[in-house]
């Protein structure tokens, strides 16, 4: 695992930083550990559950960017520690976008879109 550098703030001394892991003791050169699952962890956290997984997100461990829930899904439940944990689009509704918290819009009228769709109408 390769550490990025950042400085303190008065750029006297070094900090390592572990994208997606955590250091509860300053100055050392190896994380304490990843960041739990449903977390995710920024430059400098000082604990696995430092930030909470955003709703349409989902954060396995070592997480230090959220990813989006798949287009055909959506979550508007924080914490989620896997994409399969995102829910199937609602039958009747289309999630074209990733990332959505809510179904994107009803189908087209006239067709039917099932669950986990991911156009407006099938064509």
């Amino acid at each position: 695992m390769k550490p990025d550098i950042f400085y303190s703030k008065n750029k006297t001394f070094p900090i390592w930083y572990f994208p997606g892991n955590y250091c509860d003791v300053p100055g050392v050169i190896e994380p304490t550990g990843p960041c739990s699952p449903g977390w995710y962890c920024l430059e400098g956290s000082t604990v696995a559950e430092s930030n909470i997984c955003p709703a349409g997100h989902n954060c396995p461990e070592g997480t230090h960017t959220p990813a989006r829930c798949p287009a055909g899904t959506f979550s508007n439940a924080t914490s989620l520690a896997a994409a399969t944990e995102c829910t199937n689009c609602t039958a009747g509704w289309y999630c074209q976008q990733t990332g959505l918290t809510l179904p994107e819009a009803v189908c087209q009228q006239g067709y039917y879109c099932p669950e986990g769709w991911l156009k407006s109408a099938i064509t």
